[in-house]
């Protein structure tokens, strides 16, 4: 699996495939995805904020610990998502 941290602050992304990619402990604060295809992925104790996901796949991530904070899902695909462990 992947890594991916950081911080990301008003960033817009549009139709990015993040397969199998570990986004723990990243921040994400006034983002916009859109179109993105987001499998299998670990957001573990990550932080969103002021986020909107519009028409993207969520199949099977994790969101243990996962911050979620006026987040706005919209026709989007969130099946298997692991809340707990």
């Amino acid at each position: 699996m992947s890594e991916i941290d950081g911080q990301y602050d008003h960033q817009e992304f549009r139709q990015k495939e993040f397969n199998n990619i570990s986004f723990i402990e990243s921040v994400f604060s006034h983002c916009l995805f859109k179109r993105c295809f987001f499998q299998e992925n670990d957001f573990s104790r990550a932080q969103f904020s002021n986020c909107i996901f519009k028409n993207c796949n969520l199949h099977l991530v994790k969101l243990v610990g996962c911050r979620l904070q006026d987040v706005l899902f919209s026709e989007s695909k969130i099946v298997g998502v692991e809340f707990f462990k």
